[in-house]
């Protein structure tokens, strides 16, 4: 998934605007468990034909989030390999 912008203007929050327009709010702290969350609750919407319009991973219980259909977001690319390049010994 793109990332189009991060806020870090909150205290203690990063507030990140995805490529296809979904607003995604994490606590500074904890961030590989915010983003299995965020991982299952996308994967979740798409299994739904929803797509996330936003969620608020900075709290713990009740997820705040807020759904669109699927077919009225932009289609989520995938993410483009870096060009590789080989190391050669000398």
């Amino acid at each position: 998934m793109a990332l189009g912008r991060i806020d870090v203007a909150a205290s203690g929050l990063l507030q990140v605007t995805t490529a296809q327009g979904a607003r995604i709010t994490f606590a500074a702290d904890h961030l590989t468990r915010q983003l299995d969350r965020w991982w299952l609750v996308y994967d979740y919407g798409m299994r739904q034909g929803k797509a996330i319009q936003a969620l608020d991973l900075s709290v713990t219980n009740s997820l705040p989030i807020t759904w669109v259909e699927a077919s009225v977001s932009p289609p989520m690319t995938a993410p483009r390999p870096n060009p590789s390049y080989s190391k050669h010994h000398v």
